[in-house]
C-alpha cells in the first residue's frame, strides 16, 4: 500500500516535472500496479475491497453499527430495504468474480462473529465447526441438533430409557440482517427452541420400535394407553395419541409449528412447507431423526439379558434332548417288551383304552425282563466263567429262580384280569 502511494506521488510529480510523456506512461503502467495492488494485497486483507464466495454474503459496518450486505450468488439479489434474499430470472456478470469493493476502511469494516455449529456432510457423517465467520451462508445447509445422554437431563423414550438423539434441520439464511442482528445467536436461539419440542416428542414412543425409522409401530397404541399418552375423539371414546403406522417425521413437523407464529408459516417453493424465524427458512422436506441410540449401561443389561434368555433356552433344548435319550433308551424298549407279552402288534397311535390297559398291566414284567436282559448285557465273558465256579453258582442259580417265580405269577395275574374282562365281555 505504501509503494502505491509514492508510485502515485511520483508519477504526478513527473507528469508535472517531465512533461506528458511521463504522465502517458503513468497511465498506462498504474491502472495495472493498482490491480495487482486491489487483488492480492487489500482484497484477502478486506481493506476496502474483499472476496464474496458464491452463495454467501458480507456484513459491512460503520462505526459499530450495520451499513449494508453484499451478496455474490448468481439469480439472487438483496433488497436494500428489507435486507430479504430474492431471486431472480437474470444474472448479473461480474468481471472479477467476487471481488467487491465495500468502503473506505478504517472507517467500514467487514463485520465478523462467533459461531458453533454441527452439519451433515454427504457421506452421512456430522462435523462439528466452532470459528469466527466473516462471512453468512445463504445456501442451504443441513443442521444437526443433538440430544446427548448427559446423567438425569437426557432425553428419554416412553419407557424411561435413555437414549441420543440427533436430529437433522435443513436450513437457509433469507434474511441475514435478521438472522445476525434480531437474536444474539440465531443459530442458538433455533436449537433453544427445536431441543425441547424433540425432546417432548421422543417421550411418546419407543426408540427401537418408533423412532429407527420414523413410524410407529406395532403395539405402540396399548404403550401409548398404559402411559396415559391419550386423546378424547369427537364421540368421546379415550384413545391412544397413535396408531401403528403413524408417519412420525410429519408428526414432528406439526410439534414445531406449534411452537412458531402462525404467521411464520410458509411455503418452500415446491409444494414444501417451511417455518420462517430469525431471519432463517427451516424446511419441512428433509427434516428427519438420522441417529438415535442408547447409553452404554443399557446396551451391556440388553447383552446380559439375551445371553441369560439363550442360556436358558440351550438349557431345556439340552434338558428334552436327555429326555427324549432316556425314551429311546429305556422307556421304548420296556414298552415294546410290555406289547409283545400282550400279544399286540398295532402302533401306538391306534391302540385302544383297553389295550393301553392291558399293555400297563404287564409293565412291571417288562421291567423285571429289561433288566435282566441289561444285566446279562453287562457282564463280562471272564466273569461268566468265574460265576459258575464254588458258591457262585448256587447264588447265580437262587437269584435265576426268584426271578422266575416273580415273572410267572405277575403273567398268572394278568392272564386271570384278562380271561375276567372277556368273561364280563
Amino acid at each position: 500500500m505504501f509503494i502505491w502511494l509514492l508510485g502515485i506521488i511520483g508519477w504526478i510529480l513527473g507528469s508535472f516535472l517531465l512533461g506528458s510523456i511521463v504522465f502517458w506512461i503513468g497511465s498506462l503502467i498504474m491502472p495495472i500496479f493498482s490491480f495487482i495492488l486491489v487483488y492480492f494485497d487489500l482484497a484477502p486483507r478486506d481493506m476496502h475491497f474483499t472476496f464474496v464466495k458464491e452463495g454467501t454474503g458480507v456484513i459491512v459496518m460503520r462505526g459499530g453499527e450495520f451499513d449494508k450486505m453484499i451478496i455474490s450468488w448468481k439469480g439472487h439479489i438483496i433488497d436494500p430495504n428489507t435486507w430479504d434474499i430474492i431471486k431472480v430470472s437474470w444474472t448479473k456478470i461480474r468481471l472479477f468474480g467476487g471481488l467487491r469493493f465495500y468502503g473506505i476502511y478504517p472507517f467500514q469494516k467487514i463485520g465478523h462473529y462467533q459461531q458453533r455449529w454441527a452439519h451433515l456432510l454427504e457421506d452421512g457423517t456430522v462435523k462439528k465447526h466452532d470459528e469466527e465467520l466473516y462471512y453468512v451462508l445463504l445456501k442451504t445447509d443441513y443442521y444437526v441438533f443433538e440430544l446427548p445422554i448427559i446423567g438425569n437431563n437426557s432425553a428419554e423414550d416412553i419407557n424411561g430409557i435413555p437414549i441420543c438423539v440427533r436430529l437433522v434441520v435443513p436450513i437457509r439464511i433469507v434474511n441475514p440482517y435478521e438472522a445476525i442482528f434480531r437474536p444474539q445467536r440465531w443459530l442458538a436461539a433455533i436449537s433453544g427452541t427445536i431441543k425441547p419440542v424433540l425432546k417432548r416428542f421422543v417421550a411418546k414412543f419407543r426408540y427401537k420400535e418408533d423412532l429407527l425409522d420414523m413410524r410407529a409401530g406395532k403395539g405402540i397404541e396399548d404403550v401409548q394407553k398404559e402411559k396415559g399418552i391419550v386423546k378424547r375423539q369427537d364421540d368421546g371414546e379415550i384413545v391412544s395419541e397413535n396408531k401403528m403406522g403413524d408417519d412420525l417425521k410429519d408428526q414432528f413437523w406439526q410439534e414445531l409449528k406449534k411452537v412458531f407464529p402462525e404467521g411464520q408459516i410458509q411455503g418452500g417453493g415446491q409444494d414444501e412447507e417451511c417455518l420462517r424465524i430469525y431471519g432463517t427458512l427451516l424446511q419441512k422436506k428433509g427434516t428427519d431423526i438420522f441417529e438415535i441410540d442408547t447409553s452404554t449401561e443399557y446396551k451391556k443389561m440388553v447383552t446380559a439379558e439375551y445371553e441369560a434368555t439363550q442360556k436358558a433356552k440351550m438349557t431345556v433344548i439340552e434338558g428334552k434332548a436327555k429326555g427324549k435319550a432316556t425314551t429311546n433308551r429305556i422307556i421304548d424298549p420296556v414298552r415294546n417288551i410290555a406289547k409283545q407279552l400282550a400279544g399286540i402288534t398295532k402302533q401306538d397311535e391306534k391302540l385302544t383304552r383297553k389295550e393301553e390297559q392291558r399293555i400297563s398291566g404287564y409293565m412291571p414284567e417288562a421291567w423285571s425282563n429289561f433288566l435282566e436282559n441289561k444285566s446279562i448285557e453287562a457282564v463280562k465273558p471272564t466273569d461268566k466263567v468265574i460265576v459258575t465256579e464254588g458258591k457262585g453258582i448256587g447264588k447265580t442259580v437262587a437269584r435265576d429262580t426268584v426271578r422266575e417265580a416273580i415273572r410267572q405269577e405277575t403273567s398268572k395275574k394278568n392272564r386271570k384280569e384278562e380271561i375276567t374282562e372277556n368273561a364280563k365281555e
